[in-house]
């Protein structure tokens, strides 16, 4: 770790807290046994699989993983990845190498020095391409692909406007033979929905380039940015600024969520989470496909394509034109700007060869204003061969176990545009496995975590043995499990088949602190420095959330919020910043770093958190914890 990292990582006038926390960062650290890499495997989903023959010391508390893609100098990504000897880092971007390296620490957070380098290629996949345009209600359907993907991107938006109530697009379960669709209705809506048409593209995962220079690039991120915009990268530059298409293709909270995009530039581009406007905007980390394409127009096979931007969409019907298509195509569309911010997405009528009307639909949770300032507005349009079969299979079931695919699933057609030709569209259902899974979980009450049930088939169902120990519900492949009181219950998982798990669920209640983190701090002067009021909180081992809140005057001067862990009888601290989610409401800043465990830690801990202001000053506070 050197020095001019660190600088650049604490620089600003951090007063009395940078001169605290950085005497650890130049502290030096007590060598540990080398940790050695034993083997690298690159999966084809663009993962990198990681193992290690583990350290013998006692006092061994944990490895960090470094990585990157840039040839040489700092790492940019560093995990810490605890008491494993096996680590898989994934959504890699394809095409680069990587340089891989590790480090061990002990209970007192000495680190030793980075193992031996390793460099791993990630292969760069074929490119593939398919659009098709399908009918799709309330209940989820089944699209399955006219051609073999290994690691398809899957995005699918711009609804017609046969039911004028708004509604989004939610996709589920994408895996190599197809993905799962259907319509949402906002939460305040009645959730159902007349059919409507929409437009899907599908990618195979990596950055390319087009024969003519065009560059196009599929990709997915996880995220649970609501009120604030998160920056995502693409893997290589473009040369021109891209058309985002973007979908949520995960249902890990059951709410009604669309996407926004801000901020498009040749390297990156911003996008947060959006639910309906009655709702506190808060959100569980979702899965979002992107597949990003230059401005261009021309043919891949037999596919026609046109790609380009058109300003000025507002809640009124406008039309676009597009160069004369062979038939009528299938139109992916999204608002490439963020210029209004109540949640809204676009739905399109009269569409021909030629152009189609566009408008941006408000939801009305909390009024019933619907009018949109004017956004950009990109578009994907693909013309298609009508000798090509589709690929769709009705009658797959819902969030609810109920059997779905209650009304007409003929698509219009589809196009593909993969180099090595299209494949069949034959019944491709998960086999029957002999059962779910087996495990133990320790949760605390009041608390509820994610469980991604793997294996079965859907709809599952979820009972336990005792509700008022620890409750579950189930949305396709996710289950929410929520601990209530002291015990221990049984849940047992079935799926569709009659094969079953059982997951034994341990709920011990962490007593109340001596004190409440979460208590907004007293406001501050946005032209100084705000020293800590050191709150003291006692908590007994085990999980804790740590999300204080800072009550600031002006919301718009944030520029990035920090967070800082320092250990006083250790005499080390650790910046955290990055491992945090930000969120600004009603004048209060919340820094979540989320829920820790601090089983088998003892001792005392200072807590400073706060932000970055745009004239460079750092405002924080903090509050003593100590775990008995």
């Amino acid at each position: 770790m050197s020095n001019n990292r660190i600088n650049r990582k604490i620089q600003g006038s951090f007063i009395k807290i940078k001169d605290k926390v950085i005497s650890f960062f130049f502290s030096y650290l007590i060598l540990l046994v080398g940790v050695i890499l034993l083997s690298a495997v690159v999966s084809q989903a663009a993962s990198l699989s990681l193992s290690w023959d583990p350290n013998s010391e006692a006092d061994l508390a944990g490895y960090k993983l470094y990585y990157d893609s840039n040839s040489d100098g700092d790492y940019q990504n560093i995990v810490d990845v605890g008491m494993v000897t096996e680590y898989e880092i994934n959504n890699l971007p394809c095409g680069a190498t990587y340089r891989v390296a590790l480090s061990a620490y002990d209970v007192s957070h000495n680190e030793s020095e980075l193992s031996a380098e390793v460099d791993v290629p990630i292969p760069q996949p074929n490119f593939k391409l398919e659009s098709g345009e399908i009918t799709i209600n309330h209940d989820w359907i089944k699209v399955k692909y006219r051609q073999s993907f290994t690691d398809p991107v899957v995005v699918a938006n711009c609804l017609s406007n046969n039911d004028d109530n708004p509604a989004t697009v939610r996709i589920r379960n994408i895996d190599k033979d197809g993905f799962e669709i259907r319509l949402q209705e906002w939460d305040y809506q009645e959730q159902t929905h007349s059919e409507e048409s929409v437009s899907y593209l599908v990618m195979e995962r990596g950055h390319f380039t087009l024969e003519d220079g065009t560059v196009l690039e599929a990709g997915s991120f996880t995220t649970n940015n609501t009120d604030f915009f998160g920056t995502f990268k693409f893997c290589q530059t473009f040369n021109q600024l891209p058309v985002i298409m973007t979908s949520v293709v995960s249902i890990n909270e059951p709410d009604a969520v669309i996407g926004r995009l801000d901020n498009i530039n040749l390297s990156s581009f911003d996008f947060c989470l959006q639910e309906q406007e009655l709702n506190d905007q808060t959100h569980v980390e979702e899965t979002v496909s992107f597949i990003a394409w230059e401005p261009s127009q021309g043919h891949i096979d037999e596919l026609q394509y046109e790609v380009g931007n058109t300003p000025g969409i507002t809640h009124e019907f406008t039309t676009i034109r597009f160069d004369d298509t062979s038939d009528t195509p299938h139109v992916l569309a999204s608002m490439q700007t963020t210029n209004g911010f109540d949640p809204g997405n676009l739905r399109y009528q009269d569409k021909d060869v030629s152009g189609i009307k566009l408008k941006i639909a408000e939801e009305q949770s909390s009024d019933s204003e619907i009018e949109h300032v004017a956004e950009n507005v990109g578009f994907m349009i693909f013309s298609t061969s009508p000798s090509i079969n589709d690929g769709m299979s009705d009658g797959d079931n819902d969030d609810t176990g109920s059997t779905g695919g209650s009304g007409s699933t003929t698509p219009s057609g589809g196009s593909g545009g993969a180099p090595s030709g299209g494949g069949g569209g034959s019944d491709t259902s998960s086999s029957k496995p002999v059962d779910l899974f087996h495990s133990t979980l320790n949760i605390s009450g009041g608390t509820s975590i994610n469980v991604s049930i793997t294996g079965g088939t859907e709809p599952y169902t979820v009972t336990s043995t005792n509700d008022a120990i620890a409750s579950a519900t189930i949305t396709g492949k996710m289950m929410i499990l929520t601990g209530i009181a002291d015990g221990t219950a049984t849940l047992t998982i079935t799926d569709n088949e009659g094969n079953s798990g059982q997951i034994v669920v341990i709920v011990k209640t962490v007593p109340a602190a001596d004190g409440n983190p979460k208590t907004p701090m007293t406001p501050v002067d946005l032209g100084t420095v705000v020293h800590p009021t050191k709150t003291h909180l006692n908590i007994a081992e085990g999980k804790i959330t740590i999300a204080p809140q800072l009550m600031i005057a002006d919301g718009k001067s944030i520029t990035s919020p920090i967070m800082l862990i320092w250990l006083p009888e250790a005499g080390v601290g650790f910046d955290i910043s990055k491992f945090t989610t930000a969120k600004y409401q009603d004048g209060v800043l919340t820094v979540n770093l989320g829920t820790i465990d601090f089983t088998g830690f003892p001792g005392t801990y200072d807590i400073f958190y706060g932000y970055f202001d745009v004239d460079g000053h750092i405002h924080y506070n903090a509050y003593e914890l100590t775990i008995q």
